[in-house]
């Protein structure tokens, strides 16, 4: 917003617009993704971590945006081995600019199976008391916490004082962050996972389960050529699942060969734009990512 110099409007209840951006961001655990390609290593290993009598007690999953993180995050979160291990559960988003105290009082409702009248006396509660008694819940029970999407060290400091540190305790935080301030905190009896590109093969096989459909022949020329445009256009997309999962839903409405043709001559001059974002990640990632939506609005004619 500052680089665009985008004023923050409020709606007639008083509602700013980030508001209305972290309605739209947020994310459900039970709504999983229909094709999710190489993961399966990646969760086990990490599941595997949550559920160890002296495990880590919070595990960091740190990368880019569109790198997949709360994509692993679900995957890890509805895993049976951690369905069976842990007896609570809560997902809680996180805005740019969170409530601390607001925060710990979702975690505790979603911990605790709640009346209203319960709820109401949770809502009631100052930052220190909701602070204390969610951290003792945690202490007492064997708890999951997941954090998706951390934007800054500061909303982490924020809460932190109702999240059970102790070592004794066998309840669990899985975060997801893009910042390297909040990932550099894992250490000690933390763990940080770093989401990685996906190989070729990876990204071939998840570009295909979107863009092509299953009654193409994959003898059949048609198949042949759009594996060739698709390959090379997935160049540009260097492993970063959001940016295939764009271009790939893109391509799925396009059936003809000269309708491929057509994104393969542009798609580098959509996705080489965005060079004003690139500071926040000093690489070529972050124009992939811009440049991916640039080439869906774009194409659509979405203003």
């Amino acid at each position: 917003m500052q680089s665009y110099d985008i004023k923050q409007e409020r709606r007639n209840d008083g509602a700013t617009s980030s508001t209305r951006q972290r309605e739209r961001r947020l994310t459900y655990p039970h709504v999983i993704e229909d094709v999710v390609v190489g993961l399966g290593d990646d969760v086990e290993m990490l599941a595997t971590h949550l559920v160890e009598d002296k495990g880590p007690r919070v595990v960091y999953i740190w990368g880019m945006g569109g790198s997949g993180k709360t994509t692993l995050a679900k995957q890890i979160f509805n895993y049976k081995k951690v369905k069976c291990y842990f007896d609570c559960f809560a997902w809680v988003c996180i805005s740019q600019q969170c409530d601390d105290t607001t925060v710990m009082k979702e975690i505790f409702m979603k911990l605790c199976s709640m009346s209203d009248e319960q709820r109401q006396g949770i809502a009631n509660l100052s930052n220190e008391e909701i602070a204390e008694r969610l951290c003792n819940f945690q202490r007492d029970r064997k708890c999951l916490v997941v954090l998706d999407d951390i934007w800054a060290l500061d909303a982490w400091n924020s809460f932190k004082g109702g999240i059970s540190m102790n070592e004794e305790t066998e309840s669990r935080i899985l975060l997801t962050t893009r910042n390297r301030e909040v990932a550099s905190l894992a250490r000690g009896n933390n763990f940080l996972y770093e989401s990685r590109a996906l190989s070729a093969d990876e990204g071939w096989n998840l570009f295909r389960k979107i863009a092509i459909s299953e009654v193409n022949d994959p003898n059949s020329q048609i198949y042949s050529k759009k594996e060739e445009l698709g390959k090379s256009m997935l160049q540009h997309c260097v492993g970063l699942p959001l940016a295939i999962i764009v271009l790939a839903g893109l391509l799925a409405r396009k059936d003809t060969i000269d309708e491929w043709k057509t994104v393969h001559k542009n798609v580098d001059v959509y996705i080489r734009r965005g060079t004003d974002l690139e500071q926040e990640y000093k690489g070529q990632n972050m124009k992939v990512l811009h440049g991916s939506w640039h080439l869906v609005m774009t194409t659509y004619h979405i203003a």
